[in-house]
């Protein structure tokens, strides 16, 4: 027996100098015990061409870490227990013969076989270590979550599950498993190339590194208006590995995934502060833990499972309200206009009246989206015209939704009336009303206008339209015909009719004085009648011895007007004095129309007045009515002329 043992061990030493620039060095367990069952591992051994380590793990000789015949049978049984009693499979089926392949750690694979478990593929995680074609019993299990495992098992999901299987997939993704342990291909030859593997390589690892990487939008809050959707896109391409539908997502939000793309929209449902999460997308079969599946002798294995759920949320920041704004302006200036008065009415029956301030504007904030918003003006700034037009606005998530109304300003206009002081409308004797100049001039003394009177239907007026509301000042400059000028600065206020109208109408009457004048004098006659008594006689020569005419008592004087025939009438005095006071201005004829007895009336005469106060004086003589008288003395009976001279006769005045 002891000189099989030195044999076996001249192999090995031999065997591990042969292959000692890829193999780790290994050397033969310890001393085997001098009995039929060593004999029969030894046997086994060389039979097959294994070699066993200190640890108890056997390997190849030849190129090939596989033998045919039972390792578990022929080395006997390893004490588990019997649910860890489990089988690694290696599929003869499964076989790939036309690939070499030379790893750092010094073993070659040269010929491959797919391994199961369950019939699910395994990955070996000791290449080098043998393995028989077909059951290979005796394994236990055991849960290994560590980062490599779970690394390991990505790469099985992506090179296998997700691509689809075939068996250069499952043998590229084995030595992928490898490097995750250190352990790199050096060469690759057969049925594909170290070219294709790392084209292979490149495809797994970027989908391995996606679970490693956060979508660049994962936990940010996004704000999103109501009704508006937003779409994000990531930048990290990882969001593509994530499932297709939400794992939770918020009452009024819907969600449509795209490859990288993620599509929010928000209906009027929505919460203010709603959530989306999404699931990493690893299918239901592939949850778990990694397995790992040891044995003594053979090659561990394990099978690829993960168990995190990694997930990635958003915070959807919903703006559900939104303002009603009117601003009013002038409809020339377009300035803002305060004191104005709104009525907000929404579609759901809420009223709300709001005043424009300095800026013009009222607003009624807050509104949810989708909200219609009637907008009347109910009164309208000092000054100006109600514009009570309404106009509809729709509430918008998150913004201002503004209306300008206009307000047309209330312009004023003024009539001015010409009247005489004394008779209104009508003016006196032969002056005119109109022909009147005024000019209104505004409160800093500016001109606005001249006015010119006209006769309107009768009235003696000039109207002046769209004057701004103020005060204003009116002068007349130059008098109609017949009239003084009136000096007079009349205060015009023009004030606000309301906001119903759309022109203030203003009226001013200014009145004139008309010019007047006086006619005056003394009635006399040319020389006195005919005494009556003794004290008359006496007078009489006492006055013609003085040259003095008699004065005329009671003569009746009539003006009469040339324009309007309107008669003043003056009866003279006990001194014959008579007075037309304030006579309109006009031309007026004068006339004698009662006298006294034995005079003559006068002819009638004209009197112009022309200038106020002025008083005409006229010294008026009657002339002593004169007749010839012839008497003829005849006889009573016969009728017969008597000629007889020296005859008196005395003359009565009847």
């Amino acid at each position: 027996m002891k000189k099989y043992q030195l044999i076996v061990r001249i192999f090995l030493i031999i065997h591990l100098l042969s292959v000692s620039f890829c193999r780790p060095l290994v050397v033969l367990a310890g001393n085997l015990e001098n009995t039929d069952q060593d004999d029969r591992k030894i046997s086994f051994l060389q039979e097959n061409q294994l070699i066993q380590t200190e640890d108890g793990k056997l390997y190849t000789t030849t190129l090939s870490n596989y033998i045919t015949h039972s390792i578990h049978a022929a080395l006997g049984e390893t004490q588990t227990h019997q649910r860890n009693n489990q089988t690694i499979y290696v599929d003869p089926n499964a076989h790939i013969s036309n690939i070499d392949i030379r790893l750092s750690n010094g073993v070659r694979e040269y010929g491959w076989y797919g391994k199961r478990i369950n019939n699910e593929i395994a990955l070996c995680i000791e290449p080098g270590a043998a393995l028989n074609l077909g059951n290979n019993s005796g394994y236990t299990v055991a849960e290994r979550n560590t980062e490599q495992m779970k690394k390991i098992s990505l790469i099985k999901y992506y090179g296998l599950m997700v691509s689809g299987h075939t068996l250069k997939k499952e043998l590229m993704t084995q030595i992928l498993a490898w490097e995750q342990q250190g352990i790199t291909p050096l060469s690759i030859s057969g049925v594909f190339s170290m070219t294709d593997y790392q084209t292979f390589k490149s495809a797994v690892m970027k989908n391995v590194n996606y679970f490693y990487t956060s979508p660049s939008f994962d936990k940010q809050t996004i704000n999103l208006k109501v009704g508006e959707s937003i779409t994000l896109t990531d930048t990290t391409h990882a969001f593509s590995n994530y499932q297709s539908l939400p794992s939770f997502v918020s009452q009024g939000l819907s969600i449509s995934k795209k490859g990288n793309q993620l599509t929010i929209l928000a209906n009027k449902n929505a919460e203010a502060t709603s959530r989306v999460e999404f699931d990493y997308d690893i299918a239901s079969t592939f949850q778990g833990v990694p397995l790992i599946y040891q044995h003594p002798y053979t090659q561990n294995m394990m099978v690829g499972r993960l168990n995190e759920r990694k997930k990635i949320s958003l915070t959807i920041t919903v703006l559900k309200n939104g303002n009603a704004r009117v601003r009013k302006v002038d409809e020339t200036t377009k300035q803002p206009l305060a004191g104005a008065v709104f009525r907000f009415t929404t579609s759901d029956g809420k009223t709300k009246e709001i005043t424009t301030g300095s800026d013009g504007y009222a607003t009624w904030n807050d509104l949810l989206v989708d909200t219609k918003v009637t907008i009347q003006e109910i009164k309208a700034p000092n000054g100006y015209v109600l514009n009570a037009t309404p106009q509809t606005v729709t509430i918008k998530a998150n913004e201002t939704t503004t209306i300008s109304l206009d307000n047309k300003e209330q312009l004023a206009n003024l009539k001015v009336i010409k009247e005489d002081e004394e008779t209104g409308s009508k003016p006196q004797g032969a002056s005119q009303l109109v022909g009147a100049v005024y000019e209104l001039t505004d409160k800093n003394g500016t001109s606005i206008s001249k006015l010119t009177m006209q006769d309107v239907n009768g009235i003696a007026q000039a109207e002046v339209k769209g004057l701004k509301l103020g005060t204003y000042y009116l002068q007349e400059i130059e008098p109609p015909e017949g009239y003084n000028l009136d000096d007079t600065k009349h205060t015009v206020n023009l004030t606000y009719a309301g906001q119903n109208e759309t022109v203030a109408l203003h009226s001013k009457t200014v009145t004139d004085r008309v010019i007047k004048g006086n006619v005056e004098g003394y009635k006399f006659g040319s020389r006195p009648l005919i005494p009556q008594t003794v004290f008359e006689v006496i007078a009489r020569l006492a006055k013609e011895q003085q040259g003095v005419k008699p004065p005329l008592e009671g003569v009746e004087l009539t003006a009469t007007s040339h324009t309007t025939g309107q008669e003043y009438v003056q009866v003279t005095g006990k001194n014959g004095y008579f007075k037309f006071e304030n006579l309109p201005y006009d031309t007026y004829t004068i006339e004698e129309t009662q006298g006294v007895d034995g005079y003559l009336l006068i002819e009638p005469f004209e009197v112009t007045i022309t200038e106020d106060g002025y008083t005409h004086f006229f010294l008026l003589e009657d002339k002593v009515i004169e007749s010839r008288l012839h008497i003829i003395k005849v006889d009573e009976e016969t009728g017969e002329n008597i000629p007889y001279a020296g005859a008196q006769f005395k003359i009565f005045d009847t």
